[in-house]
């Protein structure tokens, strides 16, 4: 307390301001500025002012007569922003030491009104700070390989440490799955950079798209007060934008390898680099591509399906496939480079077409880009294959598929960052024979737990199946050690635990 015997001393300079606005009396202030609890950012910034963590009290002014309260301004902003806005505590509360005395500790304080929502403000002791929201800004709403990530990224999260809510392009089958998980869904028109718009004109459109995007995910990010935006692919453009807007830490999980875009890829680095506080690289593959950039560190994907193989007897009878011979399946969006054409010639092959191989194609094609189908089906007439190459679009029962196939080939054309195909297949113990390029090397370990093929060669990937289908022991065991092998490296245990260390690190 202070009275007139008393020498007031200050705690900090800001003790010292005792005349208010309009020279009025003010109250001794009691504030804590950004130097004093080491607000980093603010400080690297270099800017003056604001404090971190302000706490007032009633008091009596000089002369022993309190001051009168100033009138509330209406309209002042809660968040964010200029001035010396700060955390306002309540007024402590009367404590009964009888309890303490009793050897009862009083409860914990709940966090008064809008103090959960300063950004970057640890809770002192006692106080419980709710879950801090995560926005997932994803690219596609199917149940292909990212989209089966985010899925087992926004619904394992800690939930005493924070929330999902995801927002995607459109009502697709990833918003049901994500809305029975418990996570709240928005969806809109993203603009998201395809392969085919790596052109002058495609990018300006996507660019003009992505400033929407902006827009709107400043309003959401503002509404559900979340405190860290994440895209879950690098050719999402809107979260980074939206993010800035509202002032907010990004993270961009990257899970493309930008090998066929020389040309482009300098200025697209700069643009990742220069729109998040970290890039989540989905194999070492994809984080060599951003040199020795602290930002980019690998975070390994986690198996995010079932992975069982159906008896096969019966997944051969669901893909109406005959009891007997050597199958081969692809599975995956077709496109130019998924390598489904590779199997189609390594069909072909003498290795195996004297087997009478059959090769199964899991997957149909973007929205779209419905081209790559018909042009496979043209190659499987013009090579003679017939039934021997059968198309059975996408199947969300993968089970069916590993059980029905004697191998799961994985033949990409283009370096693939680390495809789930791959890890799901080893996961279910099937034997995988992939290309030896991008992440997947990561994922097989040629002759312990797969085999490895030059990329894009069909006589290649004949002869390695084709000395598969002689060996029905071997194919056992090199999967039983797949299945091992990535339960191990590949758990969905693990990525959580790797993605919510990097959150705690970037909200810290």
């Amino acid at each position: 307390m202070a009275g007139p015997a008393v020498r007031r001393r200050p705690l900090d300079p800001a003790a010292g301001r005792l005349r208010g606005r309009g020279g009025r009396a003010g109250v001794p202030g009691r504030a804590l500025r950004a130097h004093h609890l080491g607000h980093r950012r603010r400080l690297a910034a270099g800017r003056g002012g604001g404090d971190a963590l302000r706490v007032r009290r009633r008091a009596s002014a000089r002369g022993g007569r309190a001051p009168s309260r100033p009138p509330r301004r209406s309209g002042r902003r809660a968040r964010g922003g200029g001035g010396r806005g700060g955390l306002l505590l309540a007024p402590r509360p009367t404590v009964d030491r009888r309890a303490g005395a009793a050897g009862l500790a009083p409860a914990p304080r709940p966090l008064p009104p809008g103090a959960g929502r300063r950004r970057g403000a640890r809770a002192p002791a006692g106080l419980t700070l709710p879950a801090r929201a995560v926005l997932y800004v994803h690219s596609s709403s199917g149940r292909y390989g990212a989209d089966r990530q985010l899925l087992a990224l926004a619904s394992g999260l800690d939930p005493s440490r924070y929330r999902a809510l995801a927002l995607l392009p459109d009502e697709g089958p990833l918003a049901g799955d994500l809305r029975a998980a418990g996570v709240e869904v928005h969806a809109r028109p993203l603009a998201v950079l395809r392969r085919a718009l790596f052109t002058p004109a495609g990018v300006v459109r996507v660019a003009g798209r992505a400033v929407a995007d902006a827009a709107a995910l400043r309003r959401l990010i503002r509404e559900r007060d979340v405190r860290l935006v994440h895209s879950n692919t690098s050719v999402t453009l809107g979260g980074a934008a939206g993010a800035r807007a509202a002032g907010v830490p990004h993270v961009w999980s990257v899970r493309e390898i930008y090998a066929d875009f020389a040309g482009w890829w300098p200025a697209y680095r700069r643009v990742l680099l220069a729109g998040a506080r970290a890039l989540a690289c989905s194999s070492e593959a994809v984080r060599a591509q951003f040199g020795a950039d602290p930002r980019a560190r690998v975070v390994h994907e986690g198996v995010a399906a079932a992975t069982a193989r159906r008896e096969r007897a019966a997944a051969r009878a669901e893909l109406g496939l005959p009891d007997e011979g050597f199958v081969c399946a692809v599975l995956g969006r077709i496109s130019a480079w998924e390598g489904q054409d590779v199997l189609a010639r390594a069909l072909a092959e003498p290795r195996l077409r004297e087997l009478g191989a059959i090769g199964v194609v899991a997957g149909d094609a973007w929205p779209g880009e419905e081209r790559h189908e018909r042009a496979l089906r043209a190659l499987a007439t013009e090579l003679g294959l017939r039934d021997r190459l059968r198309l059975v679009g996408f199947r969300d029962d993968p089970d069916t598929v590993y059980g029905a196939a004697d191998v799961v080939v994985v033949p990409s054309t283009r370096p693939d960052p680390l495809p789930n195909a791959a890890l799901e297949a080893a996961a279910a113990g099937c034997c995988v024979v992939a290309a030896a390029h991008g992440g997947l090397p990561e994922i097989v370990r040629d002759g312990r737990t797969g085999v490895l093929v030059a990329p894009g060669d069909p006589a290649a990937l004949a002869r390695a199946s084709g000395d598969l289908a002689a060996e029905p022991e071997r194919r056992g065991a090199l999967g039983a050690a797949a299945a091992a092998d990535v339960a191990q490296r590949f758990s969905v245990t693990r990525l959580l635990e790797r993605v919510q260390s990097l959150y705690d690190e970037l909200l810290a």
